[in-house]
């Protein structure tokens, strides 16, 4: 997957992580951000941790678990930052 490719996902994440939740309509933000990458984009378990994690990793706010945050607000500024660092590279 090339940084282009991770990027437009990451962007695409923001926007459905920033609407406001509703249930019918953004049905994959109610879980964490693994389920939400491989349902959204048919991302498998090693397209996720092989080339997504490794971006989130370093922002992840639960330190015993590799993926994880606490809530949807800090998956949503994780994702900002992400973004910012991709577009920098």
């Amino acid at each position: 997957m090339e940084k282009k490719e991770i990027l437009e996902v990451f962007k695409q994440a923001e926007i459905d992580w920033s609407k406001e939740y509703n249930r019918e309509t953004n049905k994959y933000v109610d879980w964490g951000l693994c389920r939400y990458f491989g349902w959204q984009f048919d991302f498998t378990e090693n397209d996720i941790r092989f080339h997504l994690q490794p971006y989130l990793f370093k922002y992840v706010t639960t330190p015993d678990r590799a993926f994880h945050f606490n809530n949807r607000q800090e998956r949503l500024e994780a994702i900002r930052k992400v973004i910012n660092e991709l577009e920098k590279e």
